[in-house]
């Protein structure tokens, strides 16, 4: 029991100075470095492929990426090339003090599918109304099939649109015959009635004045 208090007592004694010997200052210093690079992407439409260039990237920390090690260059950049559309790319930024822990900051990114269909000239008429004619860049891969299933997806829907729209106004067309056919006589006969009666009135009335 003794044994294993006293080993119990050495692991810790052996953690704590191991904590205490990483220099904190500079891990701070370096935390601050990684909370401030910044990154853009770009796309070889040659070779398909993405680029990310890494900017603010200065001594004190690297970027890791599929099992690679990248430091930045005498601009305080780091490239990193030939990453595949569709990728979700992990980047982990560390640092190489002794004695501290290596992870600092982490950045995903997921690299969307090249449009091939964006110039399309078949896309021109649904320029505003689908992605796969406005969006250079996809979520998913495009194709011939998904690409045609697409826009006739949208042109049956807007067909059914279309002839919804022509029956409600159709239904309201024949709402007003309907309305008209059922209350059109006995109105115009109210309006006859309704004439003839003024005009008698006022002939009536005219009489009287003239002392007819």
């Amino acid at each position: 029991m003794k044994k294993l208090l006293f080993s119990l007592l050495v692991i810790f004694i052996s953690i704590s100075y191991i904590n205490a010997s990483c220099n904190y200052e500079k891990y701070q210093q370096h935390s601050q470095i990684a909370g401030n690079i910044t990154y853009e992407t770009q796309y070889d439409e040659n070779n398909k492929t993405y680029s990310i260039t890494f900017y603010n990237v200065y001594d004190g920390v690297y970027i890791s990426y599929n099992n690679s090690s990248y430091h930045a260059d005498s601009n305080n950049e780091i490239i990193i090339s030939d990453i595949k559309e569709g990728e979700k790319a992990s980047f982990t930024i560390s640092t190489p003090l002794d004695d501290c822990k290596s992870y600092m900051k982490n950045i995903t990114i997921t690299f969307d599918y090249y449009n091939s269909y964006y110039y399309d000239s078949r896309c021109d008429e649904y320029r505003d109304k689908l992605n796969i004619c406005s969006e250079k860049f996809l979520q998913f891969k495009p194709n011939e099939t998904l690409f045609k299933s697409i826009i006739e997806n949208y042109n049956s829907s807007f067909k059914i649109e279309k002839k919804e729209k022509v029956e409600e106004e159709k239904t309201v067309l024949d709402s007003l015959k309907e309305i008209l056919f059922n209350w059109g006589i006995p109105v115009i006969i109210v309006i006859v009635i309704s004439l003839i009666t003024s005009s008698l009135f006022k002939a009536r009335l005219r009489k009287i004045k003239h002392g007819i």
